[in-house]
């Protein structure tokens, strides 16, 4: 009983320092895509078993490693979308029905990557249109993954307003529970593509 006691005060410790810290990191707003990156690749070295404790100088490490790349991509995505809502917007008020089908296709896939978009730049390191096409194929193809991970987000969002309080630890949680549900999909395709090669 003890030791489970143990594993638990640890484990809620864990989650709240790195919340605590990505928080932080967070507070100059526009570093918050670098920050959550940075939380994710915590997330990964806790799923992969690399580490199981939290450090906040491997967070710095993963912060300032991928401020760059992941400033860039979450911004020019942002804008992205804010542009496809704005068309979608414009061309429901002036009924041009023509284009409607092709801007929420577009929609859609972005909002299915979303979900991808940082698990799979801190698990595969690649570049960014790299990322990019293997958000919208990762949010195609695992299609269930990619609802339970956005079920998994809106519960959190939920607990928040209605718990105030548990945004003290519940954003790292989100983010271990959605980062464990793109990795098991990463796991999935690549043992497949393994298996397609033998």
């Amino acid at each position: 009983m003890n030791l489970i006691n143990n594993r638990l005060l640890d484990a809620v410790t864990k989650f709240f320092f790195l919340n605590m810290t990505w928080i932080l990191f967070c507070l100059p707003i526009i570093t918050v895509p670098a920050s959550t990156t940075a939380t994710f690749a915590m997330a990964r070295e806790w799923r992969t078993g690399q580490s199981d404790s939290f450090s906040i100088p491997v967070f710095f490490n993963y912060f300032t490693h991928f401020f760059k790349k992941s400033m860039l991509l979450s911004y020019s995505w942002l804008i992205t979308i804010i542009i496809l809502s704005f068309y979608f917007y414009f061309f429901l008020e002036n009924q041009i029905t023509i284009l409607l089908p092709l801007i929420i296709t577009l929609l859609i896939s972005y909002f299915l990557a979303s979900i991808y978009l940082i698990p799979v730049l801190v698990h595969y390191k690649t570049k960014g249109i790299n990322i990019i096409k293997f958000s919208i194929i990762f949010g195609y193809s695992q299609l269930g993954t990619t609802l339970k991970s956005a079920m998994i987000l809106l519960a959190s969002l939920i607990i928040v307003n209605s718990y105030p309080m548990m945004m003290l630890i519940s954003g790292s949680i989100t983010i271990q529970l959605i980062y464990n549900n793109c990795h098991y999909s990463f796991e999935k395709v690549e043992n497949r593509v393994i298996k397609n090669n033998y």
